[in-house]
């Protein structure tokens, strides 16, 4: 179903999982995004619940919704998480569970919006174990790493 008609099947963890392993273009921006930070990508299957609430979080309602920004976003989503990943308490040595293309889309278009607030309450929902300080600052990172993005 997700491959023939993407417009109609909503987001949930089955969907979501189809998508992860059907997407080519997902399978290729999260290749480019583990050369580009240096990480491995491990063929281990993401938490589907977690990807679900942050792509819903974000605004998603269907994997064409998803798919499409995937597609608007393909120039930047790398170097956004080439940023990102530069962000010293951000770093780390380990690798990248397939689908990771997918909350660096989350955090683009929230990002874009460019509303600190809304980038807060975005980080709250989807990484509530972070204290309101460490997502403050996070939150204008992320900002701040679109923005430079773009220019």
């Amino acid at each position: 179903m997700v491959s023939t008609s993407p417009g109609t099947v909503l987001i949930d963890k089955t969907s979501l999982l189809a998508f992860l392993s059907k997407s080519d273009l997902l399978s290729e921006l999260d290749q480019r995004i583990c050369s580009a930070t240096n990480r491995n990508l491990l063929k281990l299957q993401p938490d589907a619940t977690d990807l679900v609430d942050r792509l819903v979080n974000a605004g998603f309602n269907t994997i064409a919704e998803i798919e499409s920004s995937l597609v608007e976003a393909t120039e930047t989503i790398v170097p956004f998480a080439v940023k990102i990943a530069d962000v010293p308490s951000k770093r780390s040595s380990g690798g990248f569970l397939t689908g990771v293309s997918l909350i660096y889309l989350a955090y683009i278009v929230v990002a874009r919006i460019g509303n600190i607030n809304q980038m807060i309450q975005f980080l709250g929902k989807t990484i509530p174990q972070h204290s309101p300080r460490k997502r403050n600052e996070f939150a204008r990172e992320l900002i701040k790493s679109y923005k430079e993005v773009l220019s």
